[in-house]
């Protein structure tokens, strides 16, 4: 990519690099479909213009899969550096975290990573055509002749070129997931220094959570393929949307898993640091409350003398520092941190459940579920 010009880390061109790509990918298959006279309705019964799946995938999907590394990758960047600048890797800790972050590299900018994925998307794409040679729905993609089905022209560029560049940049983002989820998985068998009364409420944590909503962006991608796979099926092979609500839920439970997953890692530390905090926050307040009983209280100090005075200010803060760490989450992940995953993942399923059910029905119910 570095060397036609579709990467560039010092300035990444999005625009350009998404161009380029439509250019070798979905714009040849107008360009031969036109030209067959199987681009526009009315000439076959599945035609190129009215093939979502298609659309979906190149169309949206690729250039959605270069804005999540433009996105992604400086925001986890940032992320891996604050355990660091923060305060939450220890210098006796330091020589363990570099390492975690060069083997992370390492498996990031793997040849042989790249080589399998590469393999896996003409794998993928072999498999996916067998299908659409299956199907019996005549499209701009497979034609019949004396009984025998083939690809056509245009058939053999997208099984060729377009499908194994999606699948091959869906493999790549997914990689680069798992090799994020290990990072965190490293991190948490750190010796970390979690602060309970820490105002995140999650020790000083909460930096990862909100990091994990920026995978939205991969989401949104994947959740548009599966959007346009299935008006496929309800538009040319008799489905009905409702068909495909427990594959929308499976889609939904597998990404808010693999989201959530490596932040469970950190659970048991998040825990312990609850539990001694409590433990001596508690002796703490205990301690400070009963002295201010002893003095104000059972010494009998004039009202006048208490306000203003030092000892009420200090009753104040030992307990807010108490209620911080009784506060403290043991998943360093907010609910608002989950809404952004959430948009990405319902959004493109609003057109599809529009095809059959009224948009003003959807949006009402999305209301009454979000009220």
């Amino acid at each position: 990519m570095l060397r036609v010009g579709l990467a560039n880390p010092a300035a990444p061109r999005l625009m350009q690099s998404a161009l380029t790509l439509l250019v070798v990918t979905w714009f040849p298959l107008a360009l031969l479909t036109l030209l067959a006279g199987t681009a526009l309705e009315g000439s076959i019964e599945q035609p190129f213009v009215r093939d979502f799946a298609v659309h979906a995938r190149l169309l949206l999907a690729v250039p959605l899969f270069l804005l999540s590394e433009v996105t992604i990758g400086p925001r986890l960047r940032a992320i891996a550096a604050t355990f660091v600048s923060s305060g939450l890797v220890p210098q006796s800790e330091r020589a363990a975290y570099d390492d975690t972050v060069r083997a992370a590299m390492r498996l990031r900018d793997s040849s042989t990573a790249e080589f399998v994925l590469i393999a896996l998307s003409v794998v993928g794409s072999i498999a996916a055509m067998a299908t659409r040679l299956s199907s019996p729905v005549e499209s701009w993609l497979v034609s019949s002749h004396d009984g025998a089905r083939y690809l056509t022209i245009a058939g053999w560029w997208y099984a060729a070129v377009g499908l194994p560049v999606f699948q091959f940049f869906l493999y790549r983002s997914l990689w680069r997931g798992f090799i994020w989820a290990r990072f965190l998985g490293a991190m948490s068998k750190l010796d970390l220094s979690l602060v309970a009364t820490h105002p995140d409420h999650a020790g000083g944590l909460g930096f990862v959570g909100v990091g994990q909503a920026a995978w939205g962006a991969l989401a949104f991608a994947i959740s548009i393929v599966l959007a346009g796979s299935f008006a496929d099926a309800v538009i040319y092979k008799g489905s009905h949307v409702m068909d495909f609500k427990f594959p929308i839920a499976a889609y939904a439970a597998v990404v808010a898993v693999a989201l959530i997953w490596p932040l469970f890692k950190f659970r048991r530390k998040l825990a312990l640091a609850r539990f001694k905090g409590l433990l001596e926050y508690g002796a703490l307040v205990h301690d400070h409350h009963l002295a201010f009983d002893r003095k104000w209280i059972g010494g009998s100090e004039g009202d006048d003398d208490l306000l203003g005075n030092p000892d009420a200010s200090s009753l104040a803060d030992t307990s807010a520092g108490y209620e911080l760490v009784a506060a403290m989450r043991t998943l360093p992940l907010a609910t608002k941190d989950l809404i952004p995953i959430v948009v990405a993942v319902a959004l493109p399923m609003i057109p599809l459940f529009a095809i059959e059910i009224p948009l003003a029905e959807i949006l009402g119910n999305l209301l009454k579920i979000i009220a």
